[in-house]
């Protein structure tokens, strides 16, 4: 993050050299820098925008990985089910085989 930061820092200061009328004031505010008040630059807003969709995209993988496990879940678990039935069935075969 400190990369970006300086990159930030490098871009305003070249920014700030160009001429003011001629530059449009973007103003994005962010709620990660709600405490800070001041408008933030070009490159401010564009990094809030991707972090944002990055946060959006990481919440939709873990809803999809969750739903992958139950489903995982409940297979291995209908797996086990079945299995334990068949061996409740042969052990139940043999023992009215052998007459116990």
């Amino acid at each position: 993050m400190a990369v970006l930061d300086s990159f930030a820092e490098d871009y305003d200061e070249i920014n700030d050299t160009n001429d003011s009328e001629d530059r449009r004031v973007l103003t994005c505010e962010s709620p990660r820098r709600s405490w800070s008040h001041r408008k933030l630059s070009s490159f401010e807003c564009a990094e809030d925008a991707v972090s944002r969709v990055l946060l959006a995209f990481q919440r939709q993988n873990d809803v999809e990985q969750g739903a992958r496990l139950g489903r995982k879940n409940m297979q291995v678990m209908d797996r086990l089910a079945k299995m334990q039935a068949h061996k409740r069935n042969c052990i139940g075969k043999l023992s009215d085989a052998y007459g116990r």
